[in-house]
């Protein structure tokens, strides 16, 4: 459950207008039906504060604990409108 979880998680983070795509998720998934489903933008937004808080404001560090790259995480942090000196 955790590792489907994840795989949300990030599909989310990738995802262009909350709708997550088939090529939002892992390789091994592309080979299963997949349904469009909306990603609750909140819930993305607590993530990544979460994973800054936990990260003591290390973007790096978010970055990874949300499996994102820093550059997406700037990202989404300017679309959401958190602080970025934070």
């Amino acid at each position: 459950m955790h590792e489907l979880k994840n795989v949300i998680r990030r599909a989310g983070l990738f995802a262009v207008d909350n709708v997550i795509s088939p090529e939002h998720l892992p390789a091994f998934q592309k080979e299963m039906p997949v349904t469009t489903a909306l990603f609750d933008e909140n819930n993305e937004k607590q993530h990544i504060i979460n994973a800054l808080q936990k990260s003591g404001g290390s973007k790096t560090i978010a970055a990874k604990l949300l499996n994102i790259d820093r550059k997406t995480l700037y990202n989404k942090m300017y679309a959401y409108h958190i602080d970025l000196n934070s």
